[in-house]
């Protein structure tokens, strides 16, 4: 269901493109997103119970072990620098460097 929205997203985008414009595109797209945030926040609510507070975290911390919240904490850090590494390498191609081929 969530490719057939991408894809439905973008052939509609194509079309709009040449009518409205990519201000307006822009202006369109993020429409329902404001109008998802405003029912999120305004018509949903959730009950929650003393003891679910910091369920979570205790289930990953009980079930798995320890050493898979060590895991987990890693792999977000060196997630983040792979990010910096392509944010660098578009930084050089800005600056002038070439790719090499």
């Amino acid at each position: 269901m969530d490719s057939l929205g991408a894809i439905c997203g973008i052939l509609l985008a194509f079309i709009l493109f040449p009518l409205i414009g990519y201000k307006n595109l822009i202006l369109v797209a993020v429409f329902p997103s404001f109008l998802a945030v405003f029912l999120i926040f305004f018509l949903i609510s959730e009950i929650r119970e003393k003891d679910e507070q910091n369920a979570e975290i205790v289930i990953i911390k009980n079930h798995y072990g320890k050493s898979y919240l060590w895991f987990l904490i890693i792999s977000a850090i060196f997630g983040a620098g792979f990010f910096t590494y392509s944010l660098l390498l578009l930084a050089a191609n800005s600056l002038g460097f070439k790719e090499s081929s």
